[in-house]
């Protein structure tokens, strides 16, 4: 039966009309990192996202890992394993990984045994870090507010972190997220 793990660890999941986030809360970041943190929560069209993660591919890592901390990737990967656990299942399960941005979580669920994931993005920039890890079969650049360009039922699961927060991507995405299921 196919599995969508959607989770946000890092803090509760805000509705879309909540107030940003404060990026200047965040002494820890340098001031590149807090702006484009800013922006990441001012995102207001497609061409803003597609602006932000081409400027951001390089550093995000850096940002997200060593500035905040972020285990949604790790945990998102553990949560999915779960439901699999036997090696031979997650070795053969075809794995979406939905904004995929850098590769974070294909890198967890490679280290868990995941050996067919694939990884869906907005920005090419961010997939071609996401394909230097070795971790995903191939990636697609897609809009997740449109028809995906991915079979019926093409996946036995799909993780995604990081993707529904704020202003970024609303639930209008599922139910075509759940027909590649």
């Amino acid at each position: 039966r196919p599995l969508f793990t959607c989770w946000k660890a890092d803090s509760k999941l805000l509705p879309m009309s909540h107030p940003a986030p404060d990026p200047h809360s965040h002494p820890e970041l340098d001031a590149d990192a807090r702006a484009l943190l800013a922006r990441a929560y001012g995102l207001q069209s497609q061409a803003d996202s597609q602006a932000l993660y081409r400027d951001w591919a390089t550093t995000y890592d850096q940002t997200m890992l060593e500035g905040l901390q972020y285990q949604s990737p790790t945990l998102v990967a553990q949560m999915l394993a779960q439901a699999f656990p036997h090696s031979a299942a997650r070795a053969q399960a075809a794995v979406l990984d939905v904004g995929c941005g850098t590769g974070l979580a294909g890198e967890a669920l490679a280290v868990l045994g995941f050996a067919v994931v694939d990884g869906l993005d907005i920005s090419p920039e961010m997939m071609a870090v996401a394909m230097a890890r070795g971790a995903y079969r191939q990636c697609l650049q897609a809009d997740l507010l449109a028809v995906l360009p991915l079979a019926d039922a093409a996946y036995d699961a799909a993780v995604c972190c990081g993707t529904f927060t704020t202003g970024h991507v609303g639930a209008g995405c599922l139910d075509e997220i759940f027909r590649v299921l």
